[in-house]
Formats: structure tokens, sequence, C-alpha cells
């Protein structure tokens, strides 16, 4: 297992709901802090067989008396296929101010192997540093090769959400430590039924890389539904107070 990163709280250290305390000893992040979000998501195969579940959350605070956005999300998956047995799982936490991605941490293993990435703003740079097998390697991105991260698809922002509306950015993808293309594109609105109620909806195809996915989002920028090539990721809690 990774050493997980610790957070050293200002009155107290809070135990965050993936069960891991986080410090980081020379920053300060406040105790104060207000949820913007907790959302439970299960995962489907392509004949809709559930094969695992998403946990997330993200709530405000302050980070070295910034006001940041803190998202954390806990992955696990499983399958088997014949004689092939899938486990993954994977935490995240991350902290993202006006300024972009302050500090980020992952931990993923995918069947008992596995593999810390770890991020750090430091001036104009993203240090990263790749733990895998007690093997460190360390690389330095320039925050101006790319204008978001995979952690600021988090965000629920609707102000994007408009018919034909298109964007084109650089995003880095903490997963592969690789700036990739990023292109979304509203394509319509709809309705869907969401636990017997319909709500009105935003169709958007989003492109990372060569990675291609349809997602479905309420107005407020909440994701209701994603769908890729061999997976679907589907909202269970955490609608029913945002429906339009």
């Amino acid at each position: 297992m990774c050493k997980m990163l610790r957070v050293v709280l200002v009155v107290v250290t809070v135990n965050l709901f993936l069960g891991v305390r986080y410090s980081v000893a020379e920053e300060k992040v406040s105790s104060s802090y207000s949820v913007d979000y907790d959302k439970y998501y299960e995962i489907f195969n392509r004949k809709h067989n559930k094969i695992g579940s998403t946990h997330s959350k993200m709530y405000t605070g302050l980070y070295d008396d910034k006001e940041v956005k803190f998202i954390e999300t806990a992955t696990k998956i499983d399958f088997k296929i014949l004689f092939f047995t899938y486990n993954y799982r994977k935490k995240e936490y991350a902290a993202i101010s006006e300024e972009g991605i302050e500090f980020y941490e992952i931990e993923e293993n995918r069947n008992g192997k596995t593999v810390c990435f770890r991020g750090k703003r430091k001036g104009d740079q993203l240090q990263v540093n790749m733990l895998k097998k007690d093997r460190t390697k360390t690389i330095s991105i320039s925050l101006k090769d790319f204008d978001i991260t995979t952690f600021d698809t988090y965000i629920e922002r609707g102000d994007f959400l408009k018919v034909n509306n298109e964007q084109r950015l650089m995003i880095f993808d903490p997963l592969a430590s690789l700036v990739k293309e990023f292109h979304r594109v509203v394509l319509k609105k709809e309705q869907v039924e969401f636990n017997g109620e319909l709500y009105d909806v935003f169709v958007v195809r989003t492109k990372i890389g060569k990675e291609e996915s349809t997602s479905w989002i309420l107005g407020n920028g909440r994701l209701i539904k994603d769908m890729g090539e061999s997976y679907s990721f589907e909202l269970v809690e955490g609608a029913e107070e945002d429906k339009n």
C-alpha cells in the first residue's frame, strides 16, 4: 500500500469519507468547509450488468489561505470473464483553486498491484511523482501546457450548457501523467426519467485523447449518466434536490 498524503487541519484532523487521513505538513487547511455534493454512481458493462460503483464528494474550504474545491472519489470494479477475474480499486483526492490544480493524490490498485500518483503545484510547474513497486519516478510539467485537469471535470458548472456550445482545451490526465486534447460539444436538450421523475438534461459528447463518451447532465452541471464504449455510469443518489 502507498502511504497517502496527510492534510493537517488547523483545528482538528478530519477523517474523510474514504477512510484515509491526509496531511501535508507545510500546508494549512481550514477545518471549516461546506459540502457541495455527495453522490453515488453505479457502473455497468455494455450488457448493463452492474460491475462496480463510484462514490464522489466535493466540498469548499481553504487551502494555504486560498478558497479551493476539495474533490474525493472512491471507485471499485469487480467482474469475471470465463477464468479471468478483474478487481479494481481507485481513491482520488485533489484541491482546485481559481488558479487551477493545487495538489492531488491517486491510489490505484489492479488485481492487488498498487500504483500511487501525486502532484503538487510548485511555482509555474506541476511536480508529479509516480510510485510503483517501491520505485519513484518524478517529472515536472509546465502549468502553461494545459488548461484544466480531469479533476476540473468533476466540478459542477452549468454555464457551458447551451445547445451547440463547443469547447477545445488541453487537459492533464494524472493517471497517464500526460497532457491530452479535450473536446466537448453540447448536442441537444431532452428529458430523461430518474427515480420516477422527469428531468430536463443536456446531452454532451466529450473526447479526451482517443476516449469518447456521452453524458446526460442537469442544467446545474450535475451528471446523471455517462456512457463510454464499454461502460456506463448512472447516478443512484444525489439528483432529487436538483430537479429542474
